[in-house]
């Protein structure tokens, strides 16, 4: 949750850095202020990216995590069989 609301965050500062960037590239007395915001831009993209990156491979792995733990539990289960069947010979 919480890194899906960090990534929601940085992709609405992504936005307004490179709406930003936009309006102070009109203006040319506003050089320094352009590359500043071009800079915030691609920091935040790049923090975006990684938070989102992060939030697929969290969800990713508490699917297989899940899974790991059902397989186990039905190994459990065929081995616990298998183990009455060869005690009752």
């Amino acid at each position: 949750m919480a890194l899906g609301l960090f990534g929601a965050a940085l992709a609405l500062i992504t936005i307004q850095s490179a709406l930003m960037a936009d309006l102070w590239a009109q203006n040319a007395d506003v050089e320094g202020q352009f590359w500043g915001a071009v800079i915030l831009t691609g920091a935040a993209a790049t923090l975006c990216l990684a938070d989102f990156t992060a939030l697929v491979v969290a969800l990713r792995g508490r699917r297989l995590l899940a899974l790991y733990r059902q397989e186990r539990a039905d190994w459990r289960e065929v081995r616990a069989a298998q183990g009455s069947v060869l005690r009752r010979r």
